[in-house]
């Protein structure tokens, strides 16, 4: 094989890394950095139940709550106060996610500005549960306009429900 054709050969090789690298698959095979540190708590009915920030399961629990807020289908109209979260924390099966630093995604709706977020709330039981996930979102405080997802709330139900029960 001649000089020039290993060349060419690189060449061609290395723009297909390079077109594959902008669709986002070279880096397929590579490890994905570590999520910021996320304090986990279930309530239920007023009994707070902290989990362990390494417990793998806890860490499913935040990646599927952090994909129900990134495949949200609506925006709910609904003020957001302190009593109404207090009364959720108190009276409904409730998963509370605090990052320890800002995260930031897109917004899952068009012309809208990114989601800049510290903490998420997802009450798994009640009016604002069932048949959708509604989630409440903040930074600071939590702010109006919880979103919500008609899918996937099954899955985010068993396993909270397996998470609960193994902490009794």
């Amino acid at each position: 094989m001649s000089a020039t054709v290993a060349v060419n050969a690189a060449m061609v090789w290395l723009g297909w890394l390079g077109f594959f690298g902008w669709l986002g698959f070279a880096g397929a095979g590579r490890a994905t950095p570590e999520r910021p540190d996320a304090a986990v708590v279930l309530f239920e009915r007023g009994v707070r139940q902290p989990l362990a920030p390494g417990d793998p399961a806890a860490r499913e629990l935040v990646a599927l709550c952090e994909t129900q807020l990134q495949t949200a289908s609506e925006i709910l109209r609904l003020a957001v106060g302190p009593s109404l979260l207090r009364d959720l924390r108190d009276r409904e099966w409730v998963v509370e996610i605090t990052y320890s630093t800002t995260r930031t995604w897109p917004s899952p709706f068009p012309n809208r500005p990114p989601l800049r977020i510290r903490r998420l709330l997802i009450p798994l039981s009640g009016d604002l549960a069932g048949s959708m996930t509604t989630i409440f979102l903040g930074d600071a405080e939590y702010v109006a306009g919880p979103y919500r997802n008609h899918r996937g709330t099954r899955e985010l139900e068993i396993l909270a429900a397996r998470l609960d029960s193994t902490k009794r």
